[in-house]
């Protein structure tokens, strides 16, 4: 269980680096995150 939750950490690092790094990333999340809305509604 602490490997997972370091390795969520690490995710959070990743995607707030692209979300800096990358100008279309907090597009594409958005768009990830309607997608999914839609498959799980």
């Amino acid at each position: 269980m602490d490997v997972a939750k370091e390795e969520k950490t690490h995710v959070g690092e990743f995607q707030t680096l692209l979300l800096k790094l990358d100008r279309e990333q907090e597009k594409e999340l958005a768009e990830g995150k309607k997608e999914v809305d839609e498959l799980t509604k």
